[in-house]
């Protein structure tokens, strides 16, 4: 009988600049049903160190290639910024939206403000302390520290054995791999933390993506570019429905750091700023979690 046949690729595949990219698009043209787009939140970030193919221009010239199949898109974390991206990809009449539910209401939710002269110590100690407390106190064995940049990620492993905290392990993003962290030393440092029991990890975004780790605890030491990016780092804590806890670090060197080295554009600048005002406000963007502004 009739069967259904799928192909796995990625948007890095099927540019036309890579070895193959021409290759795939002309054997697949017009025999494509369905054009699936997973991650889709991903169209409206450009990309960024992770993903640089992933962006509206370049998936709009596959659908173009490919005979402008129907398309399916699905995101956990789908904002009105990244729908409007989709329409740049295909037209309305082509898709079809499936979006995860940001509801958890076994996700607690606090934000930590730092201000002041102190304020990169005063972050430091209450990271060392919310380790201590959720393991100690909560119970959480398994715990994630979200920073901006591969030297943070080096940075922070180093402060928190400092401490004398054991199990600590570092991972960053597949395009950074060489400069701090050697390919084997991420490996070994991922299935170490993914296979044991307890332990602390300390990533870049690139572990907030289609990760699937038991992690009840979930610290974001250092904001991130944008809000999407924000809610599967927070996501990432009781992924299997466990009681657990998200704790954003709020502070200016975070912000300016993101503002001057990462986007450096005002246009992307003034996005960031208005993504990220509920932390200056209290606003509720979380659905179900339950929040606490500290």
């Amino acid at each position: 009988g009739d069967s259904t046949q799928i192909l796995f690729v990625t948007p890095e595949q099927l540019d036309s600049k890579s070895k193959w990219g021409p290759q795939i698009i002309e054997a697949l043209k017009g025999k494509i049903d369905l054009l699936v787009f997973d991650e889709a939140h991903h169209s409206r970030l450009d990309g960024g160190s992770f993903r640089p193919k992933y962006k509206d221009e370049t998936l709009n010239d596959v659908w173009k290639k490919l005979d402008e199949p129907q398309c399916l898109f699905l995101s956990a974390s789908l904002s009105r910024a990244a729908k409007r991206s989709l329409k740049r990809i295909a037209p309305d009449r082509t898709q079809h939206l499936v979006k995860g539910p940001l509801t958890r209401a076994n996700v607690t939710l606090e934000v930590r403000r730092f201000e002041g002269k102190k304020a990169q110590e005063e972050k430091m100690a209450s990271i060392c302390l919310l380790i201590q407390f959720m393991k100690q106190q909560l119970g959480i064995q398994k715990i994630i520290v979200y920073v901006n940049r591969p030297a943070r990620v080096v940075q922070m492993v180093n402060e928190l054995k400092a401490t004398g905290l054991r199990k600590i392990y570092g991972v960053h993003g597949e395009q950074e791999k060489g400069k701090f962290l050697s390919k084997q030393e991420i490996e070994a440092n991922q299935k170490a933390f993914e296979e044991g029991s307890s332990g602390v990890m300390v990533c870049t975004s690139a572990y907030a993506e289609g990760i699937d780790v038991d992690a009840a605890g979930v610290i974001v030491a250092d904001l991130p570019v944008n809000l999407e990016t924000l809610y599967q780092m927070v996501l990432r804590a009781g992924h299997q429905g466990q009681p657990a806890l998200s704790v954003i670090c709020d502070d200016q060197k975070s912000r300016d750091f993101v503002r001057y080295a990462l986007l450096k554009d005002e246009k992307k600048c003034k996005t960031f700023e208005q993504d990220f005002k509920f932390l200056l406000k209290g606003r509720d963007l979380w659905g179900g979690l339950t929040k606490k502004f500290l």
